[in-house]
């Protein structure tokens, strides 16, 4: 297969992720025209229909579904035979990770860069990102570690999703969500926090979170879990600490943090009446081999949830 037919298989793997041709010509910097034409292509090639056209994007068709996998698969081996021709893989230091906006694998993820050896060559790519889209990287392979955060009651329907797609899967941390606030906040002195109290407060939320694709059963539950009028969404991790410290009236949903990280930036996280059970859970390809730095990724990472057990930081 030519080179030209391998940026085919990528450009349908991209509009099946961005749900529209348009979209996935931005994504990919080339025009929209062009894009169809490829397709169209591609289509006529295989003798196939892989996407029908709507008002409102494309849907995979039955056979396009099928064609997908096959295309994953090739593009898995492919790029598997072009590091062949690179630099030498036992030398490369290289982890590529699809993971929830959380504390605890933050901290696993900085200690671990901290003991790279500057003297060979890093190849890391680390994304924060929603649960689809965690599934989505690891299948397709732009991610191979990834971690699954979703409501306990809908385990069940992610384990089957981890099926259909050939991944391997465990169990990382099952947690209430907390509440974390600014060490100066009206609440922070209770012991728990009755949810009543949070109408009067202001929430962060990340913004880029939502599932669209999931059951109206699933995406429903996964929404805010407190109302109320007053919230604030960002879009990026950086600011979440600064506003929390420096705006004493606000407070944030959040998975069990470490204790240091809190301490650091003033904060104190607290249980709440209004809290859900969620579960993170970590994932792979069956398929895939981990490599020394993935392997010593989920070792830090399971040292820092065995810590955080160990001192009840997710209650009964």
């Amino acid at each position: 297969m030519g080179d030209m037919n391998i940026e085919y298989l990528k450009y349908v793997l991209e509009v099946d992720r961005a749900g529209s041709i348009s979209k996935a010509a931005e994504n990919l910097f080339m025009r929209q025209p062009n894009l169809s034409k490829a397709i169209k292509e591609l289509e006529l090639t295989l003798n196939i229909t892989i996407f029908n056209r709507t008002f409102k994007g494309v849907e995979i068709t039955p056979k396009g579904r099928e064609f997908l996998r096959y295309a994953k698969n090739i593009l898995m081996q492919y790029e598997e035979l072009e590091a062949l021709g690179r630099e030498d893989n036992s030398d490369v230091q290289s982890l590529r990770l699809s993971v929830p906006r959380a504390s605890y694998v933050v901290d696993a993820f900085t200690t671990l860069l901290s003991g790279l050896d500057a003297t060979k060559p890093i190849h890391i790519d680390f994304f924060e990102t929603n649960a689809l889209l965690s599934i989505r990287h690891v299948t397709d392979g732009v991610s191979d570690i990834g971690v699954v955060r979703c409501k306990t009651d809908f385990q069940n329907y992610f384990t089957s999703m981890f099926q259909e797609n050939n991944l391997i899967w465990r169990p990382l941390l099952e947690f209430d969500y907390l509440l974390l606030m600014s060490e100066k906040h009206p609440l922070a002195r209770k012991d728990i926090v009755d949810g009543k109290d949070l109408h009067h407060y202001t929430e962060i939320i990340h913004g880029d979170t939502a599932m669209p694709h999931l059951p109206a059963s699933i995406t429903e539950t996964e929404r805010d879990p407190t109302p109320g009028n007053k919230k604030v969404r960002v879009y990026e991790r950086g600011s979440q600490f600064d506003i929390l410290s420096r705006i004493k009236d606000t407070y944030m949903w959040v998975s069990p943090m470490p204790e240091d990280l809190l301490t650091r930036n003033g904060l104190v996280q607290k249980y709440c009446t209004h809290s859900s059970r969620f579960n993170d859970i970590m994932i792979r390809r069956d398929n895939y081999e981990l490599n020394d730095l993935e392997k010593d990724f989920i070792f830090r990472l399971d040292y820092i949830v065995t810590n955080i057990l160990s001192v009840d930081a997710i209650g009964a």
